[in-house]
């Protein structure tokens, strides 16, 4: 067994290695699941708001179509900067393959580094979405601010963490299937 793989460390050190080396991609991929978890708790409550009255339901109604798009939009950028990183680090996980590292070993690596990156990212939307959640309610004059329930976090949290989850499992098999040298 290759001498790295027997640490059993909570966090890989090629990850940590990583983030001292390029600290502006793990910013960019935790800020684009946190405006994607911000815009999916906001939209989930505007959703629930119920407008005084007047031209305020179209209001509220398109705010949350909008809302609803960003999303999207933002769960396929998220999704295609993780793809790219995987690719684009082809070499990096060649040198690991060759010092024997398998498929599987590789596959939970890219794992646990989309994951780091991810989760902060997901908790900083959470914050963003309640102050939005609240901006919006105001706009359109809710008489009671709908306040999306606490159940609701963690399942939006994992929505927007599949975003890139989805990125690195569509680049794994790209990964795995290409030789050492290819990779180099």
């Amino acid at each position: 067994m290759p001498l790295f793989m027997s640490s059993r460390r909570l966090i890989h050190p090629l990850i940590l290695a990583n983030a001292k080396d390029n600290p502006a991609r793990i910013l960019q991929s935790g800020l684009v699941v946190a405006i994607e978890t911000g815009v999916l708790l906001a939209q989930i409550g505007t959703a629930h708001v119920t407008p005084d009255g007047g031209g305020r339901a179209l209001i509220a109604h398109w705010i949350s179509t909008l809302l609803t798009t960003v999303f999207w939009i933002g769960f396929g950028i998220a999704a295609l900067m993780k793809y790219v990183d995987v690719v684009t680090r082809s070499r990096d996980l060649g040198i690991l393959r060759i010092l024997g590292a398998s498929d599987s070993y590789i596959v939970k690596f890219l794992l646990q580094e989309t994951l780091l990156e991810s989760i902060p990212g997901a908790l900083l939307g959470l914050v963003l979405g309640y102050i939005a959640n609240g901006l919006i309610a105001v706009l359109v004059g809710a008489s009671g601010a709908s306040i999306v329930p606490y159940l609701w976090w963690p399942v939006v949290s994992a929505i927007a963490v599949c975003a890139p989850l989805a990125g690195a499992f569509f680049a794994f098999p790209r990964v795995v299937r290409e030789g050492v040298a290819e990779a180099l």
